[in-house]
């Protein structure tokens, strides 16, 4: 789950519940299986796009699953909500990125692809000059004790591919995950969390001075900068790939039914009605912290 500059009436879609890889940090990997079974296809997607541009849906963020491993799909989404006035975003690990899905992306006039840093440097050079070239590329790195230290080094690599600052997104990961002693900066002894968020100050100062001092305050327990609202709920909607819909990736105790099996004004209905439960941002936790980043 990624900060998206389109975010603001925004619907997130799970196009596909299928990925060629198994990134133990995606916000997917615990979630229940029947979330991602695929219900969407090309032929009732026009009739979801539709809906949503008739509730008001200004941006559509496309993300999976891989959303690359199904081009027809994919590609059916961004014209169909192109042509109805929405800006469009594509969440994408990159690795199956080659010059033809370039190309379809940029003749379906995709906003930003967005790209996880996790694989970027493993992606044939000439493919990302070429992605660079002919897309808006936007890169969510993923924070971890490991690789905090090389952001200024990683920042310039993005440089020389004209990108932009990335999007950060401290790793979430539940306390008995395998990976969590390991790569967590929730573990982070304060001496330590003090020169990680210095490195991230200094890289970072340029674009956002609020998200270090929120990266500093929570991680020791402080709420002096936490946020006050949150826009996911009130303003935003998550359609998981099997159709059911949720105000937020984190809150699965509100659901608002299913766009396959319930009336869509019902379900937009519910959805802002839970905004009560989350635009105060009382649910505000490390999962929550990319929506801060920019």
């Amino acid at each position: 789950m990624a900060n998206h500059d389109t975010l603001g009436k925004s619907a997130f879609i799970l196009l596909t519940g299928l990925c060629n890889k198994n990134c133990y940090f995606c916000f997917n990997h615990n979630v229940d299986q029947a979330l991602l079974k695929n219900r969407i296809n090309l032929g009732n997607l026009p009739k979801l796009i539709d809906d949503l541009s008739h509730s008001r849906i200004e941006s559509l963020i496309i993300t999976g699953g891989e959303p690359l491993m199904n081009m027809d799909l994919l590609e059916l989404a961004i014209r169909k909500a192109k042509d109805s006035g929405m800006s469009v975003s594509v969440d994408s690990n990159g690795t199956l990125l080659n010059r033809s899905i370039i190309d379809r992306l940029e003749d379906s006039e995709l906003d930003y692809l967005y790209l996880s840093s996790h694989f970027l440097k493993t992606i044939n050079q000439e493919i990302l000059k070429c992605a660079s070239e002919k897309l808006s590329l936007r890169v969510i790195h993923i924070i971890t004790k490991h690789n905090v230290n090389q952001l200024g080094d990683f920042v310039d690599f993005l440089k020389q591919y004209k990108i932009g600052f990335p999007t950060l997104n401290p790793v979430f990961l539940y306390r008995d995950h395998k990976n969590y002693e390991d790569q967590s900066l929730s573990n982070l002894k304060d001496d330590d969390l003090q020169n990680v968020m210095e490195v991230i100050k200094q890289v970072y100062w340029k674009n956002n001075l609020d998200f270090p001092t929120l990266l500093k305050d929570f991680y020791l327990g402080r709420n002096a900068s936490f946020p006050t609202y949150c826009h996911m709920g009130e303003a935003d909607l998550v359609i998981y790939s099997n159709g059911d819909v949720y105000p937020c990736f984190h809150r699965r105790d509100l659901y608002a039914g299913n766009v396959f099996d319930d009336d869509f004004q019902i379900i937009m209905q519910k959805n802002q009605d839970f905004a009560a439960h989350t635009k105060a941002a009382k649910c505000f936790g490390e999962h929550c912290l990319s929506h801060f980043t920019n």
